[in-house]
């Protein structure tokens, strides 16, 4: 189910985005894993920040990387 974001936020300029947890923990218990552990990886090495908002996982990344993966896909043109 999505919902309306305001343009001034993060999900509409490519930054951020919201995971449906409860989706996946009912659907592949084995794929929620790997995401759930994946999520914390990056956010313990401090390329996203993450929120566990209960139904979704939010995540945003950290803008010390945006010039990062600007370059890495602007390359893939």
């Amino acid at each position: 189910m999505g919902y309306w974001a305001p343009a001034s936020t993060s999900h509409t300029t490519g930054y951020a985005a919201d995971i449906e947890r409860e989706w996946y923990f009912h659907q592949d218990s084995q794929l929620f894993q790997s995401i759930q552990a994946t999520l914390h990886e990056y956010y313990e090495k401090q390329i996203i920040n993450l929120i566990d908002e209960e139904r979704v996982w939010h995540i945003c990344l950290n803008p010390k990387y945006v010039e990062h993966y600007t370059v890495i896909f602007e390359s893939s043109l």
